[in-house]
């Protein structure tokens, strides 16, 4: 198979695995603001940097965990890379049980950090107190959607994604619409789902013997050493996205009030779909370059990227044109147009946000093709600078000097200055030969 297919049978499957869980979020804020109304969505988006929390923890390790595997499969290493594969399981199905008796325990302090308050505080308690309860089964599926890719079935991942995804959309509908459960019916409705998906990931490493199985492992804590590292990256990118929504909920409460919540809301299922298909061209690029690299075939590794740096510059301009010229549509979706105000306000925030789009995917790209080749440093820097660093100083600071215009800007700032420090970090890789570093 020649590495344009077989990108492309990774890259595919990772990006319509990334978008389904997109399009079932937003299934969530759909059927929540037409079932119960604009302030329940503000509420659920509220919630959202908590499940965005647990999908950082699970990235964090089934990354890292995925990029040491693949290094392994290249040297020929397969009884280490099982080892791995199963001792990550246990580490990560252990932190999210421990999470999830954190959270149940704290419930009001929790919905208060996240910026709840008077009509969205009980909608934002209700949903982070039932999703809790699922954290097990976000983290585990999610682990096992990335390995099952690692362990050369991306096939899978797919079925297993879309299946989830068809769940969560039928039971939002029957829960919020049908039985009228509110908001505890769109957080069971995706809790449900990701024990589904789990299930079927779970049988097929049952089904029969293949390079990554279920079985006993022995403990290696210092592999840590490179797999936080590795995933770290990936990880904060998506716990960028809760950061950005904590930070922006803060500014957009005191500078705007509800309309704005409800603006960011429309916002944010938006960017999700982007940055979601960003991170799936990141991560089915990551297990090929990682492959290529544990075999040291320089010339393998850097022209993937080429062809995954192509997709990305090609989906970003797609991306803007599209905010651009159809903003009424995709508001339209979670806003009826009746309430005229708040939906030109709507569209308006959506358009000011577009501009992002045409930035991120190459900060996203370079970060996890830093981590597939060894260079954790460089995609830590990037994933800190564009989701906890410069992202928070641009929304406070624009907030305060330029008002609603201010806060619908930062992120496209953020992105820029991102993008320039990105640069820097190729430059120097480019000049360093890009050259191979010891494996695991």
């Amino acid at each position: 198979m020649t590495l344009k297919k077989s990108l492309f049978k990774y890259v595919s499957a990772s990006v319509m695995s990334m978008l389904i869980f997109s399009f079932y979020t937003m299934a969530d804020g759909f059927f929540v603001s037409r079932g119960v109304g604009e302030l329940a969505l503000a509420g659920v988006n509220l919630a959202s940097p908590f499940t965005q929390l647990i999908f950082a923890v699970g990235l964090m390790f089934s990354i890292g965990t995925s990029i040491v595997i693949s290094i392994c499969f290249g040297e020929g290493r397969d009884e280490k890379a099982n080892n791995y594969f199963n001792q990550n399981l246990f580490v990560v199905g252990t932190a999210a049980i421990l999470l999830t008796i954190l959270v149940r325990c704290n419930l009001d302090r929790t919905a208060s950090l996240l910026g709840a308050s008077g009509e969205t505080f009980s909608y934002t308690r209700d949903y982070v107190g039932i999703i809790a309860l699922f954290a097990f089964f976000f983290m585990i599926s999610y682990n096992l959607e990335v390995l099952v890719k690692t362990g050369g079935a991306p096939l899978i991942s797919t079925v297993g994604v879309s299946s989830c995804g068809c769940m969560n959309v039928l039971l939002d509908y029957l829960f919020v619409m049908r039985f009228g459960w509110g908001v505890k019916g769109a957080a069971f409705a995706t809790g449900l789902s990701q024990v589904l998906s789990t299930c079927i990931f779970a049988v097929y490493f049952l089904w029969k013997i293949k390079r990554l199985r279920f079985g006993t492992f022995r403990f290696d804590l210092g592999i840590y050493k490179r797999i936080i590292p590795g995933g770290l990256s990936d990880g904060i990118t998506e716990l960028s996205t809760g950061v950005s929504a904590f930070v922006f909920n803060r500014a957009i409460v005191r500078v705007i009030g509800d309309q704005g919540l409800v603006a960011f809301s429309v916002i944010t299922y938006v960017n999700t779909v982007i940055v979601m298909t960003m991170t799936g061209i990141s991560q089915g690029l990551q297990p090929l370059v990682s492959f290529y690299y544990g075999k040291k075939e320089e010339k393998n590794y850097k022209t993937l990227l080429k062809y995954a740096f192509t997709a990305q510059v090609i989906i970003s301009l797609a991306a803007f044109l599209g905010v651009f010229f159809f903003a009424p549509g995709c508001v339209g979706i979670f806003v009826q147009r009746g309430h005229k105000e708040l939906f030109e306000y709507c569209v308006s925030a959506l358009k000011q946000y577009g501009a992002v789009f045409l930035l991120l995917g190459t900060n996203i790209v370079l970060a996890g093709y830093f981590a597939a080749v060894a260079r954790p440093a460089y995609s830590l820097t990037i994933s800190l600078s564009r989701g906890l660093i410069c992202n928070t100083i641009c929304v406070l600071v624009m907030a305060w000097a330029l008002g609603d215009r201010g806060i619908w800007s930062a992120v496209t700032v953020s992105e820029s200055m991102t993008l320039g420090l990105t640069l820097v970090l190729w430059r120097k890789y480019v000049r360093l030969g890009g050259r191979w570093k010891e494996g695991v």
